[in-house]
C-alpha cells in the first residue's frame, strides 16, 4: 500500500542509491562492468587477435633481421639499440591506434547508458583497466618471448622481466593516450589524426633519432615529456649499465683521428651519446606510471563532461 512504510533495511540500502542518483551501488556498478567490459572484449576477437599476431609477426622479423647482433662494433651498437627503440615504439603505436577502434564502437553506447544512469564515468573507466591490463600483459608476453632472446640482448633474468615491464607501461601509456584522444574528440579520425601526430613528436624527442645533446635548448622539454624516451633510456641502462674493469668493449673511431679506430667501454659510449644516466632507470618507470595515471584521469573527465552527440 502506499502509506505503508519501508522495512528499515530496505530503506537504509535504498537511500544511498538514491542520493547518488544512480539504480545500483559503486560495487555492482563496478563488478557489472568488468563483466561487461571481459565479456565485449572476448567477442571481439579480430582486436586481441589481430594484435597478437602482429607482435608475433613483428617479433619474428625484428628478431631475424637483427639476430644476435654483435654490440663489439659501432654500427652494431647502434643496431642493437635501434632494434630495442622500434620496438617500443611500433608496438606503443600499434597499442594506441587499436583502441581508438574500440572506443569508436563503445562511445556510442556509453552515452546511452549514463543518460539512463545505469553507471559513472569513473566506474565505466576503471572497469577498463583490469581487463586490458590482462591482454596488455599476455601481448607483451607474446612478443617479448620471441623478440628478446633473437636480437640477443642481455641473458640475465631480471634483465628480461625488467624490459617486458618497460614494454608493458610503455604500451599501456600509449594505450591510455589513445583512450584520451578518443573520448575528447568527435570521432576516430579526427582522434587517430591527433594522436599519432602527437606520437610523431614524442618519437622525433625520444632520444635515438636526435640524441638529447643535440637538441635546440628551447625543444628539450619535449624530450622530458616523450614516453619513449623514458621507457628507451630504462631499458638502455638496464641492458649495457657497468662499471669496473671488465665492462664490454665496443669498437669507434677516435676522435682525434678519425681513420682509426680505438676500444672503450659500452656504457662509457652510451652515455656520452645518448646522456645515458642509470639513476633514470627505476624513475623512468615511474613516469610512465603517473602518465597512464595522468591519462586515465583526463579520460573520465573527458567521459564526464565532452559530448559530441547531436541532438
Amino acid at each position: 500500500a502506499e502509506g505503508t512504510p519501508s522495512p528499515p533495511g530496505e530503506a537504509a540500502e535504498a537511500q544511498p542509491s538514491a542520493v547518488e542518483g544512480y539504480a545500483a551501488p559503486a560495487a555492482v556498478q563496478y563488478r557489472e562492468l568488468v563483466k561487461k567490459i571481459w565479456l565485449a572484449f572476448w567477442r571481439t576477437p579480430q582486436y586481441n587477435y589481430n594484435r597478437g599476431m602482429l607482435n608475433f609477426a613483428l617479433a619474428l622479423f625484428q628478431g631475424l633481421a637483427y639476430l644476435r647482433v654483435d654490440t663489439s662494433t659501432q654500427t652494431g651498437l647502434f643496431a642493437a639499440c635501434s632494434v630495442q627503440y622500434q620496438a617500443l615504439l611500433f608496438l606503443g603505436v600499434s597499442n594506441m591506434n587499436a583502441v581508438l577502434s574500440i572506443i569508436a564502437q563503445e562511445k556510442a553506447v556509453f552515452c546511452r547508458e549514463r543518460a539512463a544512469k545505469m553507471y559513472t564515468a569513473w566506474w565505466y573507466s576503471l572497469a577498463y583497466l583490469p581487463v586490458e591490463l590482462l591482454y596488455q600483459m599476455a601481448s607483451c608476453s607474446v612478443f617479448l618471448i620471441t623478440w628478446y632472446w633473437l636480437v640477443g640482448l642481455k641473458s640475465q633474468l631480471g634483465s628480461f622481466f625488467f624490459w617486458w615491464l618497460a614494454l608493458l607501461l610503455y604500451t599501456f601509456t600509449l594505450h591510455s593516450f589513445g583512450v584520451v584522444a578518443g573520448h575528447l574528440l568527435p570521432d576516430v579520425q579526427t582522434a587517430r589524426t591527433v594522436a599519432n601526430a602527437g606520437n610523431v613528436l614524442w618519437t622525433l624527442f625520444g632520444g635515438f633519432v636526435i640524441p638529447f645533446g643535440q637538441f635546440p635548448i628551447f625543444w628539450r622539454f619535449l624530450y622530458y615529456v616523450s614516453p619513449l624516451s623514458w621507457a628507451f633510456q630504462s631499458v638502455l641502462v638496464s641492458q649495457y649499465y657497468c662499471e669496473g674493469p671488465n665492462c664490454p668493449l665496443v669498437w669507434v673511431l677516435d676522435p682525434a683521428n678519425p681513420e682509426q679506430h680505438m676500444q672503450i667501454p659500452i656504457w662509457e659510449y652510451l652515455r656520452t651519446y645518448f646522456g645515458a644516466d642509470p639513476d633514470r632507470m627505476w624513475p623512468g618507470l615511474g613516469v610512465l606510471l603517473a602518465m597512464i595515471i595522468f591519462f586515465r584521469s583526463v579520460a573520465v573527465l573527458a567521459l564526464q563532461f565532452v559530448s559530441h552527440q547531436k541532438r
